[in-house]
């Protein structure tokens, strides 16, 4: 028996100078749940640290 998982998404991707400030504000006008890639290394960087205080709203 084959599984099959189907993902439908509106892609959007940010990048340069300002990209991670943009990110709550992008979310909070997002409707439903969003998935957000990240490297370990990112996760244990001082970026991730500031913007994640910021996420915790949405």
């Amino acid at each position: 028996m084959s599984s099959i998982t189907a993902l439908c998404s509106h892609q959007q991707t940010l990048s340069g100078a300002g990209s991670l400030q943009e990110l709550p504000a992008l979310l909070a006008h997002t409707p439903g749940e969003a998935l957000l890639f990240a490297s370990p290394s990112f996760l244990k960087g001082p970026h991730w640290s500031a913007l994640s205080t910021s996420l915790d709203s949405h």
